[in-house]
């Protein structure tokens, strides 16, 4: 028998619940560029690959080798389920979208 993990509680409503003065203003482009621009991925990865389903359903894959990597690309493109794959590398983010 297989053990529910634990609910893992947030505190979401006290974030909520805060006046607006405790946070410092934060104009779009400043936002889009510290959280949009200033991605980062860990030193021992190589890259992390995104794919959607046609259903709307998300997998996430982390690579350490470029090998594996491009297994995992290839099988994806050609998986027919599959509308698109974002590769995310330390210089850039590709999207590759199934029309």
């Amino acid at each position: 028998m297989t053990k529910k993990k634990p609910y893992f509680p947030n505190n979401w409503k006290e974030y909520k619940e805060a006046p607006s003065e405790w946070f410092s203003d934060c104009s779009f482009k400043e936002f889009m560029k510290w959280r949009v621009h200033g991605w980062e991925i860990l030193s021992s990865h190589i890259c992390i690959i995104r794919a959607e389903s046609r259903a709307g359903k998300v997998k996430e894959y982390s690579y350490r080798r470029i090998n594996a990597a491009e297994k995992r690309i290839d099988t994806l493109m050609n998986n027919p389920d599959v509308v698109e794959i974002t590769i995310a590398n330390e210089d850039q983010v590709q999207v590759i979208r199934r029309d």
